[in-house]
């Protein structure tokens, strides 16, 4: 119900040193005035109220180009004066791109890799920046406001969105080195206007949004924003869909004192798709009930057990597996699947084979119970008051959020029983995970002026934060049972359900909604129903604290030929964890409550106590009036809360960039660049390893000698936990690149903006320990199995060949793989306004296009296996005239109208393996076709 841990820990990064580390940054925004307006929108004679020195209006922007930030320590200064790279997005450039997300944003940002929601399951962890990651589940998405927010982004109350790259500590406390988004909420003006957007698309999705903004009094002004929007892509039964509402007032009681407070609720709904279909080419033996302690329930109407005392499968081969590698089946495609038989205890092919047709590209098999939903609301608070030239700003957020969502669907790989029906399984769990987080906030700030030689704009800051995340998990169970066996651990009784998909009724949404837990039938000995699943290594949930002081000093030197910046924070951070789970009659563990209810049931962890100090510097230099040169290190820290496959809880991700750069406003301000060269460091990472060939089990029986028990002082156990702690070891990555952005105002009817980036990407596995075990349990075997050797003490060969497979696939690479190793990417957006007289007046047209450079998907056999590149374009015409004294604007967009790169409908998304020949099989993924959309807007 909370938005995720907004963890703001420790963010500073470590000082720069050195002939020229003094980071520099900007001055703060001094002396800008808000006028008071009268009733009639005049300015009054009443006394002017400053602009915060911690507020950002989009007021200061023109059109697509943005001039000031608060990405730098938190007070107002010019983009060409900060020392980092900074794509400024406006709102005037997101609404001609059509982008209402802060992932359709993120597609016209330097550096900049977002994953589709289609090729990704969760809404999080979409966007890599230089090549790194950022916002899985612990973690946020993008600051917003400078408090991190968990939740996504939906522009429809966003006034501009800063994506800023590299380590930052001081800006965004817990947070990944490779960059993070700051969102700018609307805020209240002390002038009348709103708007009215209505947007309809060719997948019939829809957009309806609200920005109302009423000067009350000379004192006060609120501004409300609304949204309804659903999203239909070309998949069947997927949807998106938002509804939403912000408020926002400010109060300005006296010249020096301002109060802002804004709320927002709302609701992401999303049914999930994914159209990568795909075949095993052997099929199973029977008919393919191969999981034990399960109920199935058929599209045929049947209900089987493979449960305790209800066993109904009576031959092996019923509950043996499709196997095999599993071949893309798209459109245009066929695959030739084995039919096997069983003969002992081994799968051999019959000599049979049945040829299959690939599927359209609107299928989506994951039917219409996979969902994800995400309420939140979010309540800000801040206070500022001016005391001569100090600044105080005292702001409170509170956010909650959480995920229900279903983890278990139908998948897209297809498998086939031995009478030649192709078939999905799907288990179906309900989970929800969220936070309450709370976090209080001071911040001071100070000019300080020695003559005319130097200034200095001082920022203190401390940070007190609380986040109650919690993680419940239910399972769909046959609660039937109970009624010939009351004490049944119904763990042991999960409920599977079977599509088969010769159905005559596959693929209609009725076909699908059979399988929705509410519509299962109920008959003897059998009936849905959920039990929950949480246990000790899937615990309810802990809270963190998080304690920060941060300082921070912008320097201008020489009459601003010279900026600096330096800043240091400082984070401590504490969990408490649940320790007492009782255990219910059926197996179930019971949840007691959060901490602040029954604190007896939960205990500080020790090995989370943790605190972190990081730096950040830098320096701005301006060449000529207009060109500035930076240079700039920083440092990032980020809370995890994971463990290696030995137990070892890995502490925090620690980042460090060093970046140099330049800045320009050419032509009067009209051209504008940022170029920027930098190395970008992240240690202590989490690496989870592939492939997943070496269980708990085999890790256990492996690495003990035969002769101790679990009682040996040296006996070796495992991790184990929900998120594959087991295959977890640390990584260090680094990222080398260079980026540019270039925007253009409008001259003689253009503006564009364009931007370019080549990075870099690598990362070193610490295998060390499991390469340790392993030559161990090598060395003890061949002991064994020498001359005089105790043939007892030799361990199993095959656990030891699983163990080499994962050590060869992993030792001795630096490989990254998938898409954000993406390593060229070019992003451009032309636009061309008709004069003001004329028939084509107020019209404009623009084309745009998002080029990405092929990838490497794979390594095998020591060779590189790259995806295909992609260019695709859009186009639009706006139209904006008067109409009985109203604004209109009117907007015809076509996305995705053709590919530069790419001249298929499907691209390749991965190789399933190599064949007899040494030829990669390669897995493919459909492309995004063309759309095409229509949105009016009413200015009033």
């Amino acid at each position: 119900m909370n938005i995720p841990k907004t963890l703001h820990p420790p963010i500073l990064a470590r000082a720069v040193l050195g002939v020229s580390l003094t980071l520099a940054l900007m001055t703060g925004a001094r002396g800008q005035t808000l006028p008071a307006l009268n009733e009639a929108g005049d300015p009054t004679t009443q006394p002017v109220i400053e602009l915060s020195p911690f507020v950002i209006s989009s007021d200061q922007d023109t059109g697509w180009q943005a001039t000031s930030t608060l990405v730098g320590n938190r007070t107002n200064e010019e983009l060409r004066n900060v020392p980092m790279s900074i794509d400024a997005l406006t709102s005037e450039f997101m609404q001609d791109m059509g982008a209402f997300t802060l992932e359709d944003a993120g597609l016209w940002v330097a550096n900049l890799d977002v994953v589709s929601d289609v090729e990704r399951k969760t809404d999080d962890q979409r966007l890599n920046y230089r090549g790194m990651q950022i916002g899985d589940r612990e973690s946020g998405q993008s600051s917003r406001n400078f408090f991190l927010w968990y939740s996504p982004t939906d522009t429809y109350n966003v006034e501009r969105i800063d994506f800023s790259k590299g380590s930052n500590s001081l800006m965004f406390g817990d947070a990944s080195p490779g960059g993070q988004a700051t969102v700018y909420t609307k805020r209240p003006r002390f002038r009348n206007f709103g708007s009215v957007v209505a947007r309809v698309d060719s997948n019939d999705s829809r957009r309806v949004q609200l920005d109302i903004n009423r000067k009350l009094t000379e004192q006060v002004a609120v501004r409300i924003n609304l949204l309804d929007r659903a999203d239909r892509g070309y998949l069947a039964n997927a949807v998106s869909r938002l509804r939403a509402a912000h408020g926002a007032i400010t109060y300005q009681p006296f010249q020096n004192t301002s109060i802002r407070l804004e709320a927002e609720a709302g609701k992401f709904e999303r049914s999930r798709a994914n159209n990568q279909v795909r075949i095993r080419e052997n099929s199973a033996p029977g008919r393919g009930f191969n999981t034990n302690n399960q109920w199935y329930y058929t599209s045929d109407g049947e209900i089987i057990a493979r449960a305790p005392g209800f066993q109904q499968v009576p031959l092996a081969a019923d509950q043996q597996a499709a196997g095999g590698s599993q071949l893309p089946l798209l459109r245009g495609m066929n695959a030739e699947v084995i039919l096997m038989n069983r003969v002992g205890n081994s799968n051999v092919p019959s000599g049979q084979t049945l040829t299959f047709e690939g599927y359209e590209r609107s299928i989506n098999l994951l039917g219409t119970n996979d969902f994800l939903n995400r309420p939140y609301t979010n309540v800000t608070a801040w206070v500022e008051q001016a005391i001569g030239d100090l600044r105080i700003e005292l702001s409170y957020n509170q956010q909650h959020q959480r995920q229900e969502r279903n983890d278990n669907e139908f998948g897209t790989t297809v498998s086939i029983d031995r009478n030649g029906r192709p078939y999905l399984d799907s288990q179906i769990g309900y989970r929800t995970f969220g936070n309450r987080v709370k976090t209080s906030r001071v911040t001071a700030s100070y000019p300080l002026k020695f003559g005319n030689v130097m200034t200095q704009y001082l920022v203190f800051g401390t940070e007190s934060q609380q986040d109650w995340m919690y993680s419940f998990r239910e399972n769909l169970v046959n609660v039937g049972v109970l009624d010939s066996n009351p004490n049944a651990t119904l763990t042991q009784h999960r409920i599977t359900v079977r599509a088969y998909l010769d159905d005559p009724l596959f693929p209609t949404r009725a076909y699908w909604d059979q399988f929705r837990p509410e519509n299962l039938p109920t008959a003897t000995n059998f009936q849905a129903g959920w039990i929950s699943t949480t246990d000790t290594l899937r615990p309810f949930g802990d809270k963190r604290y998080l304690k920060t002081q941060s300082a921070s000093a912008a320097g201008s030197y020489f009459d601003g030929r010279l900026r600096s910046i330096l800043g240091v924070r400082y984070d401590r951070f504490e969990r408490k964890r649940i320790v007492d789970q009782p255990t219910g009659p059926n197996g179930e563990r019971i949840y007691l409550g959060p901490p602040d209810q029954v604190p007896e049931a939960y205990a500080y962890d020790p090995q989370f106590d943790i605190d972190s100090t990081t730096y950040t510097g830098g320096l701005t230099y301006q060449l000529t009036r207009e060109i500035n040169v930076y240079v700039t290190q920083s440092e990032s820290f980020r809370v995890q809360g994971f463990s290696d496959f030995t137990g070892k809880v890995l502490g925090p991700v620690v980042g460090e960039t060093k970046e140099v750069g330049m800045k320009t406003a050419l032509f009067g301000g009209r051209l504008n660049a940022s170029v920027a060269v930098y190395q970008v460091d992240r240690d202590n990472a989490r690496f989870v390893w592939n492939p997943n060939v070496l269980s708990v089990a085999e890790m256990e029986d492996l690495f003990n000698p035969n002769d101790i028990g679990p009682d040996h002082p040296d006996y070796f156990l495992p991790a184990s936990g929900i998120n594959m702690e087991a295959r977890s070891v640390t990584a260090s990555e680094q990222s080398k690149g260079y980026e540019m952005t270039l925007q253009m105002q409008r001259y003689k009817g253009f503006q564009a903006r364009v931007t370019f980036s080549h990075n870099e990407i690598s990362a070193t596995r610490d295998m060390s320990s499991l390469r340790q075990l392993t030559d161990a349990a090598i060395a003890r075997t061949q002991a064994a199995l020498a001359p005089g050797g105790n043939p007892s003490m030799a361990e199993n060969q095959a656990f030891i060949d699983d163990a080499l497979e994962v050590l060869a696939a992993n030792e001795g690479t630096e490989l990254v793989t998938g898409s954000r190793s993406t390593p060229n990417a070019f992003n451009w957006a032309l636009d061309y306004e008709f004069g003001r007289q004329g028939a084509l007046a107020g019209t404009r047209v623009g084309l745009s296009g998002n080029w990405r450079d092929k990838f490497a998907m794979t390594l095998l056999n020591d060779v590189v296996y790259e995806s295909d590149a992609s260019h695709p374009l859009s186009a639009y015409v706006i139209h904006r005239r008067k109409i009985f004294d109203r604004q209109w604007s009117f907007r015809l967009g076509v996305r995705n109208f053709h590919d530069l790169s790419n001249n298929d409908d499907i691209k390749k998304s991965g190789v399933v393996r190599l064949d007899g020949a040494g030829q990669a099989v390669y897995d493919y993924r459909y492309t995004t076709p063309v759309t095409t959309d229509f949105t009016l807007t009413l200015d009033f």
